[in-house]
C-alpha cells in the first residue's frame, strides 16, 4: 500500500484557494468568523495592478526576480508537486469566483464547524474532474473514506488518518454543488450550505443583523473581507475557562477569575471586529472596524480610544522624515481608566503600583509616579523616525536608532527628573550629561557598549525627547536642513489622509522610498550582507564547520538572493510612495484606516 500521507497536500489544496454572486448568501447565521474573497479573479486582477507586483515584474528587476523565482520552483515547488502527484497552479485556476473559509457553532456538537467554499465558475468540469479523480486515489490508496448523496450532491467523507491523533473520530466531507467546491468538517453542515445554496435552506448569515450592517457599510465593495463575531468568541473563552476550574477550589484573594478579566478589560462591549481590502484608482485600502459601542466601551477600549485633536504632523516634521505617528490621548484620564481596571481585575494591583513609589523613593525621597509622571503629562505623544542615511555600511546603520519619541509634558523638568528617577533603579551606572545647541542631552550607557547607543533624554518645546541614538535627537534640536519643506505642507500627504477620515486623535505617515531606498542601496552595495551577518553565528546541528577556524559557516543565499542583480535603485523608485493610518472614533465603534495612494509616476 503506498504512502497514506501522500494524499495530504491534494487534500489541503483543494481546501485553500479562492464570487457565487454573495458568499454570504450561502453562510449559516451561527457563523462566527468567517474570511472571504467574494471574487478571486478580480482579486488577481487588483493583485496585479498594486505597486510592489508592477516592482517586481518591471524589466529593471527581470534578472533578480528570475533567479528567485526558478530557485523556489525548482528547489521547492517541483519537489512538493511531485510528493503529491499534483500542478499546484491547476487547482489555483479552478478558483474562479468566490473563495471563502468560516467557522460555525452546530447545535449539539461542541467542536466548531469548519467550512471551506470555492467558487469553480465556469471550470466546473474540471472541478468534477479534480475530484473524480480524488476519489480513485483515495481508492488505489486504500485509505478509509465514504460516499453520502446529500439534497442530490455526491459528497466523500474521508475520517482522519490514523497519525493524526489529535483528529480521532473526526473527518473531512469534500463535495461539489454546482460549480462550488465545499469542504466541511460535518455531514450537517455540509446539508446546510448545499440547502442554502439550492435556496431551500432558510436563513444565511446574509440575514444576521451584526453581518449586515457591516456588509452594506464596509464589505459591498470589497476585495476581500473577514468578520469575527467577538460575541462568540467571549461566550466560548468563558465556557473553556469554567471548564477548566475546579469546582470544589476556594478562591484566592487577588487571584481573578475569567468572567471578572473579561468584564474589566471590556472585552464584553465589544461586539464583532471587521476588516476590508479596497482599491481604486487612486491606492489601496485597508479598513478595520471595531464595533464597539460607547455606550458599552470600557477597560482597553477605553484606555486606547483617542482624542479627537489635531493629530497632523508639527512644523519641525519635514518631508524628509521616514516616519511619524502622533497620538492624542489625554494622560491623567486613561491613568484613571487604566488604574481602575486594574484595580477591577485584582485588589492586589493598587498595591502592586504604589511598590514603585517605594523603591523610587529610596532614591528620591521626594518621588511621586502619579504627580511628577502621570500629572505633568499632556495629551501628545509623538514617534518620529528620522531619515537615514544615504550611504550606509552596515545593518546598523540602517537598521539602528533613528527613531524619536516626544511626550508633551506641562512640566518638562519634571517629568524629566521623575523619568531619570527610575532608571536610575535599572540603570547602576550614572547619566552622562553634555550641552548641546543650549538642550543638556542626558546619556544612559544600558547596553554597556558605550557609542551612539543606550538611552538619551533633553527637553525641547515642551516635549520630553528620548531616542537610543544621540545623533538623531541632536539631529532634531538642529532643526529642519536648508530648504527642507514641513511635511503637512506635502499636497499628496493632503489627499491621502481624506482617505483615512484626516489627522484627528491619531495619525501615522511613512515613506516608502526613504524607508527602503538605503536598504536597496547598502544591499547591491554588499552583496554578501547576509552572509557575514550570519557568519560563525550557530544556525543548527547540521550547519558546515570552517575546518580552519572550526566556527559555523553561514549557508550560501546566492543560489536564491543575488544582490548583485538589483537595479540601482533610481530606476525602480516611482514605484514606491507613501502610505497613511488614521484613527476614527465615534458612537458606533472605532475606524482604523491604512491607505497607499498610487505613486504618481504610475498614473
Amino acid at each position: 500500500m503506498k504512502n497514506r500521507l501522500l494524499i495530504l497536500p491534494m487534500l489541503l489544496l483543494l481546501a485553500v484557494f479562492g464570487r457565487a454572486a454573495a458568499p454570504e448568501a450561502i453562510l449559516p447565521p451561527t457563523t462566527f468568523a468567517v474570511a472571504s474573497v467574494p471574487d478571486m479573479n478580480a482579486a488577481r486582477a487588483a493583485w496585479g495592478r498594486t505597486p510592489l507586483v508592477r516592482l517586481w515584474k518591471d524589466k529593471e528587476m527581470a534578472a533578480f526576480a528570475g533567479k528567485l523565482e526558478k530557485a523556489f520552483r525548482d528547489k521547492v515547488l517541483a519537489e512538493v508537486e511531485k510528493e503529491a502527484g499534483i500542478k499546484f497552479s491547476e487547482y489555483w485556476d479552478l478558483a474562479q469566483g468566490q473563495a471563502t473559509m468560516g467557522f460555525t457553532l452546530i447545535p449539539g456538537e461542541k467542536n466548531a464547524g469548519m467550512y471551506l467554499i470555492v467558487d469553480s465558475g465556469k471550470k466546473s468540469d474540471a472541478l468534477a474532474e479534480k475530484i473524480g479523480k480524488l476519489r480513485e486515489t483515495l481508492v488505489e490508496n486504500e485509505v478509509p473514506h465514504k460516499r453520502h448523496r446529500i439534497r442530490g450532491t455526491d459528497v466523500i467523507s474521508i475520517a482522519a488518518l490514523e497519525e493524526a491523533k489529535e483528529f480521532a473520530g473526526q473527518s473531512i466531507f469534500i463535495g461539489q454543488a454546482g460549480s462550488l467546491l465545499i469542504v466541511t468538517n460535518e455531514e450537517q453542515l455540509t446539508e446546510q450550505i448545499v440547502a442554502l445554496h439550492q435556496g431551500a435552506g432558510g436563513k444565511s448569515l446574509a440575514k444576521v443583523p451584526g453581518f449586515a450592517e457591516r456588509h452594506q457599510k464596509q464589505f459591498k465593495t470589497a476585495l476581500a473581507y473577514g468578520w469575527l463575531d467577538f460575541a462568540v468568541v467571549v461566550e466560548k473563552g468563558l465556557e473553556f475557562a469554567e471548564s477548566m476550574d475546579d469546582p470544589d477550589a476556594q478562591p484566592e484573594f487577588g487571584v481573578p477569575d475569567a468572567d471578572g478579566v473579561i468584564t474589566a478589560l471590556g472585552l464584553k462591549g465589544l461586539r464583532s471586529i471587521s476588516l476590508s481590502m479596497h482599491q481604486d484608482k487612486d491606492g489601496e485600502l485597508m479598513d478595520v472596524f471595531i464595533d464597539a459601542p460607547v455606550a458599552a466601551r470600557r477597560g482597553l477600549l477605553a484606555l486606547f480610544a483617542p482624542d479627537a485633536e489635531d493629530a497632523g504632523p508639527l512644523p519641525f516634521v519635514n518631508e524628509n522624515v521616514t516616519s511619524f505617528a502622533r497620538i492624542r490621548r489625554n494622560s491623567q484620564a486613561a491613568w484613571k481608566t487604566f488604574t481602575g481596571m486594574l484595580a477591577e481585575i485584582t485588589p492586589a494591583a493598587p498595591v502592586a503600583l504604589g511598590a514603585l513609589d517605594g523603591f523610587a523613593k529610596q532614591t528620591d525621597p521626594n518621588f511621586s509616579f502619579k504627580g511628577q509622571i502621570i500629572d505633568t503629562l499632556g495629551d501628545d505623544f509623538i514617534m518620529m523616525e528620522m531619515a537615514r542615511p544615504d550611504a550606509a555600511d552596515g545593518l546598523e546603520d540602517i537598521l539602528g536608532g533613528t527613531t524619536l519619541f516626544m511626550i508633551k509634558s506641562r512640566k518638562p523638568a519634571v517629568t524629566l527628573g521623575a523619568i531619570q528617577t527610575i532608571i536610575k533603579l535599572a540603570v547602576p551606572v550614572p547619566a552622562e550629561s553634555r550641552e548641546f545647541l543650549g538642550r543638556t542631552i542626558h546619556s544612559y550607557d544600558i547596553v554597556g557598549e558605550g557609542g551612539d547607543t543606550g538611552l538619551h533624554l533633553t527637553i525641547a518645546g515642551g516635549y520630553l525627547v528620548l531616542s537610543s541614538s544621540a545623533k538623531a535627537i541632536e539631529d532634531h534640536l538642529r532643526g529642519p536642513g536648508k530648504g527642507a519643506q514641513p511635511l503637512a505642507k506635502m499636497a499628496a500627504l493632503k489627499q491621502a489622509a481624506a482617505k483615512v477620515g484626516g489627522m484627528k486623535g491619531v495619525f501615522a505617515y511613512e515613506n516608502q522610498q526613504h524607508m527602503l531606498g538605503p536598504l536597496f542601496n547598502m544591499l547591491k552595495n554588499n552583496p554578501n550582507l547576509i552572509e557575514q551577518t550570519l557568519d560563525n553565528l550557530p544556525i543548527g546541528p547540521d550547519q558546515e564547520i570552517d575546518p580552519d577556524t572550526g566556527l559555523p559557516v553561514a549557508p550560501d543565499f546566492s543560489e536564491w538572493l543575488d544582490f548583485k542583480l538589483l537595479p540601482d535603485f533610481s530606476k525602480i523608485k516611482k514605484y514606491l510612495h507613501i502610505t497613511v493610518s488614521g484613527v476614527e472614533v465615534n458612537d458606533a465603534g472605532i475606524r482604523l484606516r491604512t491607505f497607499a495612494p498610487t505613486p504618481p509616476k504610475l498614473k
